[in-house]
């Protein structure tokens, strides 16, 4: 059997490409929904003059901690918005990551559906924004022998790495 070099076969240029005949919707940009042609009235991202209060909202804290929790006074909240927290720990500040539906389907499928423990209380003034990234991450590693964190025990640090 013979081969022809590629070099050598010429392709007519006013004859459709196998991509334009396969797929001719690729071929042509369009804004909208992926799945079928209706238009985008607006972006995921981008958030729309007043934003529906939901009664489930799940909300990021620091360390990528999420935590479901009930908005009782319907704040209307946008995504990435800035909260306070009831905790067991006291007040905490986190940013809002899902809402509404996508909450719902998270407390279904994440949360096994269980009630919301935590409430927010309300949105972040300017000083609590300011206090919030005036705060050190927390710590998720064991402290080096011999550090302060770890003289300040009343008893002996039992560090599987050290002793101190």
């Amino acid at each position: 059997m013979a081969f022809l070099p590629l070099y050598s076969v010429a392709i007519p240029s006013d004859a459709p490409s196998a991509a334009d005949s396969i797929a001719p919707s690729f071929q042509t940009p369009r804004s909208g929904c992926s799945s079928c042609a209706a238009p985008e009235t607006h972006s995921p991202d981008t958030p729309t003059a007043e934003p529906e209060p939901s009664e489930l909202v799940e909300v990021e804290f620091k360390g990528r901690r999420r935590l479901l929790c009930s908005n009782p006074a319907r704040l209307p909240l946008r995504l990435r918005e800035l909260v306070l927290v009831t905790s067991p720990h006291g007040i905490d500040a986190g940013h809002v990551s899902a809402l509404g539906a996508t909450a719902q389907r998270k407390q279904a499928l994440y949360y096994n559906g269980a009630q919301p423990q935590e409430r927010i209380l309300r949105r972040a003034t300017p000083q609590d924004q300011q206090q919030s990234a005036a705060q050190p991450p927390r710590r998720t590693r064991t402290p080096p022998a011999g550090s302060p964190a770890c003289q300040e025990l009343p008893q002996p640090c039992l560090h599987e790495a050290h002793r101190c």
